[in-house]
């Protein structure tokens, strides 16, 4: 009933700024070298400490296909005063932080508009999403 409705309420289309940071050293990460999977856990770490230190939120952190990928959203949690701001500053910290790990093979994109965020899903295993080509475009 009344956990439904205040649901919906927080669900709408927002402004956000999302970071997508690919990992492209890490792509190819065999599972027996912990050497690698100490690096992909430290620059994840890493990642997230710059995101909420800039007023963000982590979104993903992924190993799959398409390889190692981080992505942060500004602006979906909260009425930010610019979350375009918090992005870019979060983006060019990102970069610093992975030269500063000896990452030499990284991309950064930051995109900016207007995308739904809230929760999807049955109440027992709801998600909190952001979605838009926003999302794709970083």
């Amino acid at each position: 009933g009344s956990q439904n409705a205040m649901s919906m309420l927080l669900n709408e289309l927002r402004p956000v700024a999302i970071v997508f940071v690919g990992l492209h050293d890490l792509d190819d990460i065999d599972p027996r070298d912990s050497t690698l999977l100490q690096l992909m856990n430290e620059a994840f770490k890493t990642l997230s400490r710059i995101t909420h230190a800039c007023n963000g939120a982590v979104r993903d952190m992924l190993f799959d296909d398409k390889g190692c990928v981080f992505i942060s959203v500004f602006g979906a949690h909260s009425h930010e005063v610019n979350p375009c701001f918090d992005a870019t500053v979060s983006a060019m910290r990102m970069e610093s932080a992975l030269k500063d790990l000896k990452l030499k093979r990284f991309s950064l994109g930051v995109s900016f508009g207007e995308c739904f965020c809230g929760e999807v899903g049955p109440s027992m295993r709801s998600d909190y999403v952001v979605m838009g080509p926003e999302v794709n475009l970083a």
